[in-house]
């Protein structure tokens, strides 16, 4: 580490904040540049972002303190919550709930800046301050001191954990094409006109719910067994593993899930996110795990002859999830009762065109699985790499 440097952070990129256009004038928004909020980031697994969930017109950026950033800026949720890291794939603004780096080039690789700040998210966390939720402020993340080498190294390293988040993106985009032509070809059955010779089926009769465990918060963040929650559950992904959580505390062993089960979010977790009723899927690469099913999730024992492929199809489609909000309860937060799943009405065509169609499904889904073990081995390679490589422990050698 000789030809390493201390830095602080305000030395070797400016730091910059957001804001958010006056959402009483309609002229400020549906525009043309692309307003990031942390919500944007929840759950997005790609190191580039282009754009979230709302756009901007100029007037709005003109009339607000948000400030439009060049492509290749550093993006950092500052609040609720801390640490969420993209860079920006194109021009683009973000609201106040970030500070974002434009670097200075002569010092500082900005590819090998974002791993820097994903290897330090913990220490950064610790600086937030605030009674309602934590923040933390560019004066003091300007102080913050890091160390960095020469650029020729910055390079090296930024390059070696992009290829492996490369690989990962490639192998994400595709497990995400699997699962859009999947619920295409499960939609396209269901929405069948003639139905004739069709069955009818009651979901509760095919299933039973279950409820989840009731565990202690003290026991969350260490042991063997891992603590499944609604954070587990995706919209784009079959499985969050970042809803797993380690647990030490004792626990019935009724409650324990294997590969291949279905959990489904029994609460909307918030109105841009209302997950209510959706499923995720245990994957493989927990096979040497406990796995529990923790509260706000039921568990899905099926008891019948159709894979749970087929189920977790069922629970994703269209006409289901219709049935889930119509008989969902609450003002204040949704919820579904075991009834509300299990009273749904579904029809399949005739064995001999469902068993083909379930054969595909099967097929899509070894592959999902598949991929996603890969994902897991690269994850870990990466995250393993990147604490060595950022402190110097591990040399890069020509």
């Amino acid at each position: 580490m000789s030809n390493w440097k201390t830095y602080k952070l305000g030395e070797i990129a400016k730091i910059i904040g957001g804001g958010t256009p006056s959402t009483s004038k309609e002229e400020y928004w549906n525009g043309e540049i692309g307003w990031l909020t942390p919500r944007d980031l929840t759950g997005y697994s790609y190191k580039y972002i282009s754009k979230g969930e709302r756009n901007i017109t100029a007037i709005g950026l003109k009339n607000s303190s948000a400030r439009l950033m060049k492509e290749g800026t550093v993006l950092m949720t500052s609040r609720a919550p801390i640490g969420y890291l993209a860079i920006a794939g194109n021009e683009l603004c973000t609201n106040q709930g970030f500070k974002s780096f434009i670097v200075n080039e002569d010092k500082i690789n900005n590819e090998y800046l974002y791993y820097l700040l994903k290897n330090n998210i913990s220490r950064i966390k610790s600086l937030g301050t605030g009674s309602t939720f934590a923040e933390v402020s560019a004066s003091i993340l300007k102080e913050l001191e890091i160390q960095a080498p020469e650029l020729t190294t910055q390079n090296q390293i930024a390059e070696i954990l992009s290829s492996l988040d490369d690989k990962l993106e490639l192998l994400q985009q595709m497990n995400q094409t699997l699962e859009n032509i999947a619920q295409e070809i499960f939609e396209n059955m269901l929405v069948t006109k003639n139905k004739k010779g069709w069955e009818e089926i009651r979901l509760g009769d095919i299933i039973e719910i279950k409820g989840g465990f009731s565990y202690k918060s003290q026991f969350i963040g260490s042991g063997d067994s891992l603590l499944l929650g609604m954070g587990c559950v995706s919209f784009n992904e079959r499985f969050l593993f970042s809803g797993a959580r380690p647990y030490s505390g004792e626990f019935n062993n009724n409650y324990l899930a294997k590969s291949g089960d279905i959990v489904i979010a029994t609460r909307q977790q918030s109105d841009n996110l209302p997950i209510l009723g959706f499923p995720a899927k245990v994957p493989k690469s927990l096979d040497n795990k406990k796995v529990i099913v923790g509260t706000n999730l039921y568990k899905v024992n099926n008891h019948s002859n159709f894979h749970n492929t087929f189920l977790f199809q069922l629970f994703r489609s269209n006409d289901y999830r219709k049935h889930i909000l119509a008989n969902s309860k609450g003002s204040t937060v949704r919820m579904i009762t075991k009834d509300s799943v299990e009273n749904y009405l579904f029809k399949i065509p005739p064995k001999e065109v469902f068993r083909d169609i379930e054969a595909v499904l099967n097929a899509i889904d070894y592959r999902i699985e598949d991929n996603t073990f890969q994902i897991q081995t690269l994850t870990q390679t990466r995250d393993t790499l990147l604490p060595k490589l950022m402190s110097g422990q591990l040399e890069i050698k020509n």
